[in-house]
C-alpha cells in the first residue's frame, strides 16, 4: 500500500506509542510535513500520558442524563445502525469533554500552584 500524506494521518495516532507498518514508516521517512504532524501527536500523547489518572465524579443527574439521550437517540432513528451511531457519538462527546475539563483542570492547578 502506497501511503500519502492524508493516508498517513489517518493511520498516525493508531502508532504513536507503537513501530508504524512499513508502509507508514517509509513515508515518515520521506515527509517532512507528516514528520511534523507525528511529532506533534507524540507531543500530545506525552502531555495527556503526564495528566495521570484523574478521578472525577460526574455531576447529579449526569450519567442517567447521557442514558436518556442515547436511548432517545436510538429510538428516534430509523436504523440500527444509525442508532448505534448515535450512541456513539454522544459517548465520544461525552468522553472527549470530560477530558478536556481534566486536562484544563491540570493545567490551572499548575498554573496557579
Amino acid at each position: 500500500m502506497r501511503f500519502t500524506c492524508s493516508l498517513a494521518k489517518l493511520w498516525m495516532p493508531g502508532y504513536v506509542d507503537s513501530p508504524a507498518t512499513p508502509g507508514l514508516h517509509n513515508h515518515l521517512e520521506t515527509c517532512l510535513g507528516c514528520q511534523a504532524e507525528m511529532a506533534k501527536y507524540k507531543r500530545l500523547h506525552r502531555e495527556l500520558a503526564s495528566l495521570g489518572p484523574v478521578t472525577e465524579l460526574a455531576p447529579a443527574g449526569f450519567v442517567a442524563g447521557v442514558g436518556v439521550a442515547i436511548a432517545e437517540g436510538v429510538a428516534t432513528v430509523d436504523t440500527p445502525e444509525r442508532g448505534y451511531t448515535a450512541a456513539i457519538a454522544v459517548t465520544g462527546a461525552t468522553l472527549v469533554a470530560l477530558g478536556a475539563a481534566a486536562f484544563l483542570r491540570r493545567r490551572h492547578a499548575h498554573s496557579v500552584g
